[in-house]
């Protein structure tokens, strides 16, 4: 009789510690939907106010909020491998030239202008000469109470834009259910840039590698047995649809046009190494401009030999072509001056280090090749993004893995030997970027950077 109680006991707690469970993991996500998400009150547009290099504030921005209003899901069309990019061609090429000619009885809503555009392979933010220096920091591998710390220490190392990636797995863990809270907070960490002076360079993906779990796409897309993600696939971009039509509604009161920060998006994700369906990068690029991306958006690859052997996957008339590595010299400005000769240099990711496997050595990358690197790009003209400013952590079990000749797991550490540790101290390679950049800077009269905050101290839990 005992042993019946002692049963039934056992099988009541073990109950009421499954339904706890499961009330906890609802509560923890953000399980909102696209209306509640969507009228949330947006904070003010910092950047309208700041007094920033090329800025000519929008006065009229807060009026044309566009994070408080819900935004119905993009109707796609019929054909998704025929969409109509007419009127969206970068500026800088010949059709953009013509464009920026038109008279001015015509219509503005027919054509946005980016505040950041580019002539004679010079980038111009609100017509005047801009370099991007930018240091890569994702929000969603630092803890909200670190960012404020790790943003500072960028600028002080003389950078003046931050990048961060979108992982839609993690904001959108189950079909439907959106999580912008606490560490996904990307409104937030955006605001937090501008606080600073910061400009934002935003990678919504969908797909953004990025050594990330399923280089962030959802899981759950596999329940679809004939998913083909990274194409045109219908259901895949049903999904993307609906998950933009979210997200993407959220950023545009924090566009450059607009007052906010963000002066460039990409899409995609180094669609040359994947490359197996021309048309899906020109879809995304259709969706975003229906969504209301009216900035510069640019696209991410190592492009010498694919677009030599498939001219069909070029897409440079509407996104900028930038380009990624670790050593960039003259092969790279001939390649982007046949690409365009307004196009400018501009590196997406600037490898200052590389990803660790598990069984490996720890990688940290060359100093010395980055500052030849740094230095060449800083003498012909060029911009570029430090990949990584911060590399950070892999929470939970989101590194991502690789089974080319054998199956390979990227660590929980995202160290990548960057500017700055994983625990957010400064490295040599910090100082060296530093240096370097306060040379740049000293030739424009520009005598001393910001005082680089002091490390934090460390403790045992």
């Amino acid at each position: 009789m005992r042993m019946k109680k002692f049963q039934l006991l056992c099988f009541v707690t073990l109950a009421v510690v499954f339904f706890w469970i499961i009330w906890f993991n609802r509560s923890a996500v953000s399980t909102i939907s696209r209306d509640e998400l969507l009228v949330d009150s947006p904070q003010q547009n910092i950047f309208l106010n700041h007094d920033l290099p090329g800025k000519k504030p929008n006065k009229d921005a807060s009026s044309k909020n566009k994070s408080n209003s819900v935004v119905a899901i993009l109707d796609l069309p019929t054909n998704l491998n025929s969409v109509d990019l007419r009127g969206w061609e970068v500026f800088g090429s010949e059709e953009a030239m013509l464009w920026a000619g038109r008279k001015e009885t015509e219509s503005e809503d027919e054509r946005p202008t980016p505040a950041l555009t580019f002539k004679d392979r010079v980038f111009y933010l609100n017509e005047m000469p801009f370099r991007i220096f930018s240091g890569a920091m994702h929000y969603f591998r630092v803890v909200p109470e670190y960012w404020m710390d790790r943003l500072k220490k960028l600028k002080a190392c003389g950078l003046n834009t931050v990048e961060t990636y979108v992982p839609w797995n993690l904001h959108e863990p189950s079909p439907g259910i959106f999580d912008f809270k606490g560490i996904l907070n990307l409104r937030k960490f955006i605001n937090m840039a501008a606080e600073l002076g910061l400009y934002v360079i935003l990678r919504p993906g969908p797909y953004i590698c990025s050594e990330f779990e399923f280089g962030g796409l959802p899981g759950w897309l596999l329940a679809d047995p004939h998913m083909r993600v990274r194409t045109n696939y219908r259901n895949y971009i049903k999904y993307v649809n609906k998950y933009w039509s979210v997200l993407l509604p959220m950023m545009l009161d924090l566009q450059f046009t607009e007052g906010g920060p963000i002066i460039m998006f990409q899409v995609e994700n180094e669609y040359s190494s994947y490359g197996v369906d021309h048309n899906h990068v020109k879809l995304l690029l259709y969706m975003m401009r229906e969504y209301g991306v009216r900035e510069l958006v640019v696209t991410s690859d190592n492009v010498f030999q694919l677009l030599k052997d498939h001219p069909e996957f070029d897409v440079s008339k509407y996104a900028l072509n930038t380009i990624n590595g670790h050593k960039i010299d003259e092969n790279h400005l001939e390649f982007v001056q046949k690409q365009n000769q307004h196009f400018p240099i501009m590196v997406m990711e600037l490898w200052c280090g590389w990803f660790d496997w598990w069984r490996h050595d720890h990688t940290t990358g060359n100093i010395k090749t980055l500052k030849k690197t740094l230095t060449y790009l800083l003498d012909h003209g060029g911009s570029f993004n430090l990949y990584m400013f911060l590399g950070g952590t892999n929470f939970g079990f989101t590194s991502g893995a690789a089974n080319l000749t054998r199956y390979e797991v990227v660590t929980t550490s995202y160290d990548y030997g960057a500017a700055l540790s994983e625990a957010g101290d400064t490295t040599p390679k910090y100082f060296l970027v530093r240096d370097e950049l306060l040379k740049f800077y000293k030739k424009l009269g520009i005598p001393y950077l910001p005082e680089v905050p002091p490390n934090l101290p460390k403790a045992s839990y």
